[in-house]
């Protein structure tokens, strides 16, 4: 009897371990998807001009930058879409490229919503596009 109150903990723990972690991962996952069906629905590209960087705690760290379509200014932030530490190249980056301006992908239905600034050639890639010789000085500080 004692055993078997054991083991029914230990599953009962297990089971409430992978969903607290699954679900969140679940949700996240599906969000991203639609966020990059979005994104990629009335696609146009302008530019945008960095202003910041910021590192919340426990966040993922963000450029923030700035752009403008139809006459409207917008502010937004992006994490870059590397596969190595997005921290640890951008904030080597953004001494050099704050203030600087670079195409920003977003659709043309939100673009307040949908955007994403591409520096990096993972950025470029995220949206099969190619990059650009003028932005090889970025390859040469990672």
């Amino acid at each position: 009897m004692i055993k078997t109150n054991k083991t029914f903990y230990r599953v009962l723990s297990l089971t409430i371990g992978v969903l607290a972690i699954g679900i969140p991962l679940l949700v996240g996952y599906l969000n991203g998807k639609k966020y990059d069906k979005a994104i990629r629905k009335n696609p146009s590209i302008t530019l945008g001009t960095v202003y910041d960087y910021e590192a919340i705690y426990k966040h993922s760290p963000v450029l923030k930058y700035e752009f403008e379509f139809e006459g409207k200014k917008f502010y937004s932030s992006s994490s870059s879409s590397g596969t190595g530490n997005w921290e640890d190249e951008y904030k080597i980056l953004f001494r050099k490229v704050k203030g600087r301006s670079f195409p920003v992908f977003f659709s043309k239905d939100s673009p307040g919503r949908y955007n994403k600034i591409l520096i990096i050639p993972a950025d470029f890639e995220e949206f099969n596009l190619n990059y650009p010789d003028s932005l090889n000085w970025i390859k040469t500080l990672l």
